[in-house]
């Protein structure tokens, strides 16, 4: 068994996994990368992994208190706000605030024509922007309706804002009134804040996880956690949602990932079924060893694995035709990294390749 297999095998509740020689530091590292530390620290006696879990126990604190606040200031000034994962994922499906461990962010929506004015509510308390936090992944997005804010002191984390739920993964967008609607109340130290429906939150879950190529296994959990704390998960009406933006594939992938790594119970529906059937061993075994790279801290994929895992998850003809042309498609990045004279443009469709090449070839070297 690998490390990542004695952790899931743990996080199951499975007893006596742990070999009396293992090497906790290591053992440490991978569920810091995979974000499970926390989690692992409540399944294991492990002094190593208590003390990691406690300092991220802190922060998660932090970050909830911070989150308290940003909802409060853009409540007063009348913006419907969602947060989406984070303390209020946290909250939701494992029951506690700090249960999950640390986000990378805070990540929160708004409706597009409320976008200026919470914009402008961040920056008055002190947020300042910084675009320069978007990567590779994030550069075709439009940035008028999406910001990088960073916090105006320590501790503190960056914050999201964004105005939709499924960024850019080239996907039909989700009716975000229809989500806000249907949103339920989360107390979260003493202010009420919305947070999705089971099933949207369940649906969004399996297109971030997708999105990112399931390389974490913190996404897979999250998964088994919402499904385990919703005993009224109306099923049929999740695959309604994602059958209306071509999603049903991913929905399906990533409730049996959850199924296959932490023994998720699921309902036996012919949505989830005839899924299983369509090619999804092989999609789910080129996710395990995306997981597997990220225990390796291998966080970016080689350009192979990265358009193969990009592929599978595009269920439609014209999802992986809109994927392929966005990739090679020139950006304002590209432009950026070679100068050309006016009337050589067009060189950078020619070039585009060997920047994704360059890009994540060394990437991945380096991550080695």
């Amino acid at each position: 068994m690998t490390v990542l297999d004695r952790i899931i095998a743990s996080l199951r509740g499975d007893a006596d996994v742990w070999p009396a020689d293992t090497d906790w530091h290591e053992v440490l590292t991978v569920a810091e990368h995979h974000g499970v530390t926390v989690m692992l620290a409540n399944a294991v006696a492990n002094d190593i992994l208590r003390a990691s879990a406690r300092r991220s126990t802190e922060r998660a604190f932090q970050l909830a208190r911070q989150l308290r606040i940003l909802v409060e200031e853009l409540t007063a000034s009348g913006i419907d706000v969602l947060p989406i994962k984070g303390p209020v994922l946290a909250v939701t499906a494992y029951g506690d605030p700090a249960r999950r461990g640390v986000s990378g962010d805070l990540d929160l929506v708004v409706r597009p024509r409320d976008f200026e004015r919470a914009l402008a509510c961040l920056l008055a308390i002190g947020y300042t922007r910084h675009e320069g936090a978007a990567d590779e992944e994030h550069e075709h997005e439009q940035w008028e309706s999406e910001a990088h804010l960073l916090p105006p002191a320590v501790p503190g984390t960056m914050v999201e804002l964004h105005t939709d739920l499924i960024g850019n993964f080239h996907t039909a967008p989700v009716n975000l009134d229809a989500v806000l609607s249907r949103a339920r109340t989360q107390m979260l130290f003493g202010v009420p804040i919305r947070v999705p429906a089971a099933e949207d939150l369940l649906l969004y879950l399996c297109l971030h996880g997708a999105r990112h190529l399931w390389s974490r296994l913190v996404w897979v959990s999250d998964i088994d956690a919402v499904i385990r704390s919703e005993s009224s998960l109306d099923w049929e009406t999740l695959f309604a949602r994602a059958a209306a933006i071509d999603a049903t594939q991913r929905l399906a992938l990533g409730v049996q990932l959850a199924h296959q790594l932490f023994h998720t119970p699921l309902p036996r529906l012919p949505s989830l079924l005839a899924a299983r059937d369509r090619d999804q061993r092989r999609t789910i075994a080129l996710f395990a060893r995306r997981m597997a790279d990220t225990s390796a801290g291998r966080h970016v994929p080689s350009l192979r694995v990265r358009f193969a895992s990009e592929l599978a998850v595009r269920e439609t003809l014209a999802q992986r035709f809109t994927y392929l042309y966005k990739q090679l498609t020139p950006t304002p990045r590209d432009r950026a990294w070679l100068r050309l004279p006016r009337g050589m443009g067009w060189l950078h469709v020619v070039l585009r390749p060997l920047r994704l090449l360059t890009r994540y070839g060394e990437e991945y070297e380096k991550k080695k």
